[in-house]
Order: C-alpha cells, then structure tokens, then sequence
C-alpha cells in the first residue's frame, strides 16, 4: 500500500474576514494565525478576549498537490478532524466529519485527476451548532465550558477553571491518502500468561479487492531486538486471521519502580505474491493488569494489580499538554513524562474533557513506566444520549480509539468519564437512568468487545455499581475538594478514609519566569486584572492566600507570594499522600489534581506551562518515593499549649477522646506495628507517629533513627528502630507522647528527623517535622553557606546551614532554568547538603554562582498573627467563598 503524506504547508483562510495566512496540518488555525502576525499572542495580557472573538469564524486549509492515476482505490484518512469539517477534493465533496475523536475515511479514487489536484478542508464555527443544540436539549452541567458537551471536542476548548476559552479548528493527527486494495483493517493482541510462558495471539483483520496469494505474517523481535517468534498464514480476501506466538522465558513488563519497562516489537505484514503490501508495527510490554475490588463494608475498595502484584497508584491527573495540541511535540511529552517518572509516579490520569492523546504519549508512557487511567472524552455535563446520531458518532469514536491504544503495556484502565455521576442527582429521572445504563452497560459492551483484557469503571469518581454513593470515599474512587473548593484546613483531606483518591489538589503560583509570559508587570497584585485573567477558577488567587496564612507568614514580595504558594500547595498534598499511604492496602491510589498546564497561569498543576516545576513537583519524589518514612502531623484543634498535650488528631492521626500512649515504642514485627491495610490504631492525643511504608515487590528490611533537636542544630534525644516490612506493606514503627518528648524545650525551637536506611546503611528516605505551623516556628537566620563546582558537565551546589534549621531551601538560577537534582528541602545545622544539575553551556563554577539565588523560609518577614487572621476571615465571607463551602461541606 503506498502512502501521500499530505502533511506541511497549506493555506490557511478566514472565510468572516478574508484575510490569508501560511497554514500548517497537522495543525490548528490559532497558532498559523499567531505565526502569520494576524493575531496577537492570546496567552499575553488582556488578549484572550479579542482571540475569543476568532471562535465565531469559519475558515478554510486549501493545498494542491500532484497525483498519477493508476487505477487503484484510493482512500482519504484523517486522524483528529476538528470538528465540523467538509472535505472537497476538486471541488467535489468527499467527507464530511463532525467528531474530533474520530479517525475518518472516505473513498476518493473518483474525485482526484492526473496532474495537479486541490484538497480544501473548511471548518465551521462551531459556536452557532452548539447554541442551536443547546436550544433543542436542554443539558445540566458544572458551568464549564457550558453547553460544549453537543459537540464531540474537547470539552476544555471552551473554557475551564484552569484554561482559556479559545476552541481552535485544524487537524490534530495524521492525513493522507492511502493507495491499494490490500489493508490491514485492524491488529489485536492477546496476551495468555500461563506457567512462566507468555503465549500471544495476534489477530489481523484483512481488507481486499479479492483474489488470492495473500498471507499475513507476524514476527516478534525481544527487547534486544533478536527475533523471538514467527508465523503466517494464508488469508481470505476479507476476514479475520489469527497467529500464534510462543515466549518461553518471557521478560516481564513493571510500572516505574516495580522493575523495568522491556518492549518487544511486533510486526504484522500483509504480502501478496511474496510483495509486502501493508504493515503494523507496534511495542508490546508483556505483563497481565487486573482491577481488584475488596468488599470495604457496604462499598468496595480499588486496587491495581501488576503481574498479580498489587500496587499503590500514585500520580497525577493529564490535561492536554497545551490550549493548542499540535504545538506540542515528542520531545516536550518526553520531558513531561519523564519528569513523572523521576517524581516517582507510576500513573497518570488523563482526564475526559481533553483528547484521547497521541501515539508518542502512550509510547512514552511504556518506554517509562507510566501507567494510564484513560478517561473517555465525557467530563462534567449531562450529555444528549437520547439522540441515536449522537450515540453512533461516540460508539465509532470508541471503537477507533479503543482499537488505537489497546496494545500499550501503559494501558491499565478505560474509565467512563469524569465527574458526570456528580449530576445524577439534578438530572431528570429518565436521563439519569439513561446515563446510568450507558456508562455501566451501552460503553463498557463496546470497550469490553474491543479490548477484554484492560479493566473498566464506569465514571471518576465512581461506585461499583450504578445504585452506589458515587461522592463517597467508602466505595470506588473518589475526587475530594473539601480542601480548596471547600477551603477545609489542609490536613482534613488526609484524614479521609479514601479507598482510591483520584482528584485532590490546591493551587499555586507559577515560575516567576513564567508569570513574563503573560505579564510585564514587577510586583503585580493578586487583583490586578492581568492577575485575574491568568486565574480560571473563580476567588482562586485569594483563596491561595487564604492558604498561605494558615501556616506562612503573608507574602511582602510577589517571590514571596510564589514561593510560598508553593509551598503550601506541596505541603498540602503531601500530607495527603503520605496520609493515605500510611493506610496501604487500605487505601490504594494518590492521583493529585494536576499534572500539567495549557497556558501560563495560577493552577493546580505541578509543572507549569513552560515545563518548570514547582515545589511539588520537587516533593512528589520523595512522598511517591517506594520506600517512604512519614511522620503524622502536629495534633490540631483547640488552642496550642505549650506542651502540645490536647487538640484533634490530624491525617492519619489520633482521634479525639482516644486513650493516651506513653513514651516511644518500638515498631517492627511488634510494638506499635499496624497491619498492612489497617487503619492506625488510636493511640490519643498530643502524639507523633512515624511510619514506613514499602511499595516495592521485595521486603525492605534496614534502620529508623529519630532524632529530636532544637533549631540550631543541638541533639537532644535520638532512638532506633530496626524496621521489616513485607512488599506492599504500610506499618507504624513509633509512637511519641509529645509532651514527654519535648520535656523542657518549646514546641516553636524543636526538629524531629527521621531517617530509615536499608541494610548497607544507604538512604532509603527521610523525613523533617516541626511541632508547630511554621509561622509560629523559631526560625532564625539559619547562615547559609553556598559553594559551586563545575566538572564533566556536571554543576554540583555544596550547602550549608551554620546556626539555625533552613526551612524549604529553594535553589533558582537567574536567567536560567537549572534542573536541580532536588528542592524546596529542609537542611539542618550539621553535615553539608549536595545537588546536582547539568551544567550550562559557557559557564564556569563563578559564573554559575553569581546567578545563583538560594533563599528559605526563614527570610521571609514575619508578619501580624491577627493581620492574617482577619484577611482569612474577610476571604471566607466572600459570597463566592460561602457558597463554595456549603456545597463541599455537604459532601462526607
């Protein structure tokens, strides 16, 4: 089969205004407009609203190209029509597609000429087809991208609280046009894993004009590329052909920090007369995924299991990686999947009002480890399921997707949508059962006949089944926004039984390089219109000072208000994660809201718009990391005493009312050890746990050593454990009455390091606390000490704190984006501290360290106590504010 790429240089026009510009397809018409000077760039300033108007437009890509006839059929395919399209070749209609999802063909053998031909794709707006939809059905939705739920886009085209509105029209895949009567239609893979052998069944459905010589053929070359496995067959001119190959010793494929991540390569050919006409070629990870569902009382819980391993999921939600997708390249998906994987994640989530992403995603996400909980294309709205052409177009988006993705080894889920269950309870009765049937029964047939290896769940968050509380923690997956939507103190989301968290975050600030992108502006304001413009969900900048002042001092910088923003948004999900890993087994997947951005702006992600990570990103590596020491919260509730004798629990901690513990115990195989999967026992209040927790698929077995000091480095108390945990097991080593701990010394001077370190003495994780918030904390000027080096391409930053705690010790590079081994970490007085970062191009270790700032929490001002306790209040009666909180604090 040959193949015109029809990929390059178009012309673009708007078909409102006439004017003409370069075009690009694959391609959007945002980004040739930009290009071209048409427009300004809609990420800068105030300008999203002038490109807004652009979305009322209909434009056209027109390119010629050269063609020989030579009588054989030929087929038009696009991959990512977006959306409302008609496709003329030669002035004569060929395709006319209104699903973005969808990967399209139709038969143009009779429309192209010999010589030159012309090919136009014109787009229509989509605004006037939503609104005449919106007037015939009425949908219910959260208010994002309203009504936007008619059309088969993605959903965040039109605005969500973390993007702009700004729905471009284009190409988002391939097209071409593909000669031949020869195809491979389709290629499955099943994979049987049954006494140490791996046996795959690789079915190829053929398509052909008829006649007879045609055989397909199937080799598997291992991951050191030697051939593993052939077969062939003849084939029928149309029908289904199955081979079968046999893997003796089979290399097995493991999520990120499970084991490695060996790829075969499959090739299927289709050849007539011994001449190859058609191929597929595709990487394979051998490995078996089950979704595992305990009985959790009258729910049920959710745990991934991996080669029968079960595992903590821990991640990130996935937002297209850019407003404009086709701007986005392998390489930039290669830096952002590779910075989950070092963050230790081994999922993300990639959420339903996007794409179902491309090729090089799910390929990236198998070379690193990375698991994928694909969502379908539905998030927070109802939708118009009653009507039998909305249903077919989704089935045959289904199906081509489905049919696309379901060899990846990252593939570990197909879920329904996202959020859509939220809305049962205001939908109409019959609606509600309509939704409830097709996302339980109507897509789970379609996905289950198509792809019956790769588990299903009907909705995020999600019960078991369709009568089930879908808002819950008890049952399913939940999205938990009591934090932030229902501006809950940070510690409350920890404290949620959760069986399998898949939505949780709080915002932050990005880069202050990034903030340039969109703003000239020194010391912009929080309300500065610019401000609010870059900040999608609505009271979002106050609400993230809101956040600030419950443990920081308030900002006097707008670097302070960065930084800090930073900080408490680490803080927060890591006392979540850490949380709810303490309870493995009981709970069993972290999936922080969100990974990524689609333009410079305040958010929740944890890499912003121009691939700099924050703060969390930085911490992600060690609360995700597989072996992890984690240290409770300080009690909290009543008023402080001196001795922090009294106050409710926190995440993971006391409860109130509970029996008081004496001293420290030991932990291990007996002591104070919990059961994996138990919930801690209670042990009262004013006390510190710590716990370690061991994901891996080996026992961990190695040493705790707790060390009480004061701030400026003196060692008061130190203890030991030995510590043995079992895989996938969460137990409590220690328990501390914190008033006995601290005899004399004031809660706002003391430290306690953790540190647990396997049998070879190595590092296997660490842990810092302080006994109050950190605002109240004695910290003083802690005389850092800063030193350069430079060799082999490698630039090492030696610090040192010689008189006090360095609290959140933060590392830039002015001018430069120095990716630095870690960040945003406490460093005690005492030994040096080292990190690591390649070295930039041109510059010696002198060079480096005068651009070099390094600044901590303790250079921050200190600021009124009773001043941030009136602005807290002031934004909590915020009518917005009261409203948010009420609707949370409905939700158990």
């Amino acid at each position: 089969m040959r193949r015109l790429d029809l990929a390059g240089e178009w012309r673009l026009e708007d078909l409102t205004t006439g004017r003409a510009a370069p075009g690009r397809l694959p391609g959007q018409n945002y980004p040739d407009l930009i290009a071209a000077g048409l427009i300004d760039d809609p990420f800068w300033g105030a300008n999203e609203a002038a490109a807004q108007e652009l979305a009322g437009h209909d434009f056209r890509y027109r390119r010629e190209f050269d063609w020989a006839a030579g009588g054989e059929k030929a087929v038009l395919g696009i991959v990512g029509l977006d959306t409302f399209a008609e496709v003329e070749l030669n002035g004569r209609p060929v395709l006319r597609g209104d699903n973005a999802f969808r990967t399209w063909r139709a038969d143009v053998t009779g429309a192209l000429v010999e010589g030159r031909n012309e090919i136009t794709i014109t787009f229509a707006s989509p605004l006037p087809r939503i609104a005449a939809a919106a007037r015939r059905t009425k949908l219910r939705s959260v208010g994002f991208g309203a009504k936007a739920a008619h059309a088969r886009k993605p959903q965040c085209h039109f605005g969500w609280d973390w993007g702009p509105n700004l729905p471009p029209v284009g190409v988002t895949g391939s097209i071409m046009i593909e000669v031949g009567a020869d195809r491979l239609a389709d290629v499955r893979v099943a994979q049987d894993h049954l006494g140490g052998g791996v046996n795959l069944t690789v079915g190829a459905e053929v398509e052909s004009a008829g006649g007879g010589g045609l055989w397909v053929a199937a080799t598997l070359l291992g991951p050191d590329g030697e051939v593993v496995a052939t077969a062939q067959q003849a084939a029928d001119a149309v029908g289904d052909v199955s081979l079968d190959l046999a893997v003796a010793r089979p290399q097995l494929w493991w999520p990120n920090g499970l084991g490695g991540q060996p790829l075969y390569r499959l090739t299927v050919a289709l050849a007539r007369g011994g001449d190859e006409v058609d191929r597929w070629e595709g990487r394979l990870g051998l490995r078996t995924i089950e979704l595992d569902q305990p009985a959790r009382g009258r729910g049920r819980g959710l745990r991934f299991r991996v080669n029968g391993h079960p595992i903590f999921a821990k991640g990130a939600d996935w937002i297209p990686s850019d407003t404009f997708i086709t701007r986005t390249g392998r390489d930039r998906l290669e830096r952002l999947i590779a910075g989950a994987a070092r963050a230790n994640m081994n999922m993300l989530r990639v959420w339903g009002g996007g794409y179902y992403e491309s090729d090089d995603f799910y390929d990236l996400c198998d070379q690193y480890g990375v698991l994928v909980w694909q969502d379908c294309a539905f998030a927070c709205s109802e939708y118009p399921l009653a009507e039998p052409s909305f249903v077919e177009s989704v089935e045959a988006e289904v199906r081509d997707n489905v049919r696309r993705l379901r060899h990846h080894a990252s593939l570990a889920l197909w879920c329904g949508n996202n959020e859509v269950f939220m809305l049962l309870p205001i939908m109409g009765r019959a609606s509600k059962r309509r939704h409830q049937r097709f996302f339980f029964e109507t897509l789970a047939g379609w996905i289950r006949l198509e792809d019956p290896a790769t588990p299903y769940w009907p909705g995020s968050p999600a019960a078991a089944r369709p009568g089930g509380e879908h808002l819950g923690a008890a049952d399913g997956d939940s999205h938990l926004w009591q934090v932030w939507h229902g501006m809950r103190p940070i510690e409350a989301l920890g404290a949620v039984p959760a069986q399998f968290c898949s939505e949780f975050g709080l915002e932050s600030m990005p880069a202050r390089a990034t903030v340039a992108r969109f703003t000239d502006v020194a010391e912009p304001a929080l309300d500065d219109p610019v401000m609010e413009i870059h900040q999608k969900s609505v009271g979002g900048n106050q609400k993230i000072l809101y956040y600030i002042l419950s443990k920081y001092p308030r900002p006097s910088s707008f670097d302070d208000l960065i930084y800090l923003s930073q900080l408490i948004q680490a803080e927060a999900i890591r006392e979540a994660v850490e949380g709810w890993r303490r309870a493995t087994g009981r709970s069993n997947g972290a999936l922080y809201w969100q990974y990524n951005d689609v333009w410079p702006t305040a958010s929740w992600a944890s890499i912003d718009s121009e691939l700099r990570p924050k703060a969390l990103q930085f911490r992600a590596r060690h609360f995700f990391a597989p072996v992890l020491v984690s240290i409770t919260p300080a009690a909290r509730g009543g008023r402080l005493r001196r001795a922090l004798g009294g106050g409710a629990g926190g995440a993971g901690g006391p409860r109130p009312g509970a029996g008081r513990a004496g001293g420290a115990r030991a932990g291990g195989r007996g002591g104070g050890a919990s059961r994996a999967g138990a919930a801690p026992r209670p042990v009262g209040l004013g006390t510190r746990e710590i716990h370690a927790v061991n994901d891996r698929r080996e026992a961990f077995s190695g040493t705790l050593l707790a060390t009480l000091s004061d701030l400026s480095g003196r060692p008061l108390k130190t203890k030991s454990w030995p510590v043995e945990l079992p895989p996938a097991t969460a137990r409590r080593v220690a328990v501390f009455d914190v008033a006995k701990l601290l005899g004399g010394l004031p809660p706002a001077e003391a430290h306690l390091e953790a540190v647990l370190t396997d049998q070879s003495g190595r590092v296997a994780s660490s842990a810092s606390a302080l006994f109050v918030p950190d605002r109240l904390a004695a910290l003083a000027d802690p005389g850092l000490e800063t030193a350069v080096a430079v060799a082999d391409g490698l630039a090492t930053i030696t610090l040192r704190a010689r008189r006090s705690l360095a609290r959140h010790v933060m590392i830039e590079c002015r001018g430069l984006d120095l990716d630095v081994s870690d960040n945003f970490f406490d460093l005690p007085v005492g030994p040096p501290a080292q990190v690591t970062a390649p070295a930039p191009d041109g510059l010696t270790a002198d060079q480096l360290a005068e651009r070099l700032v390094v600044r901590c929490l303790n250079d921050v001002p200190r600021t009124s106590r009773l001043s941030a306790a009136l602005i807290r209040a002031r934004i909590q009666l915020k009518p917005v504010s009261l409203l948010s909180r009420l609707i949370f604090a409905l939700q158990k």
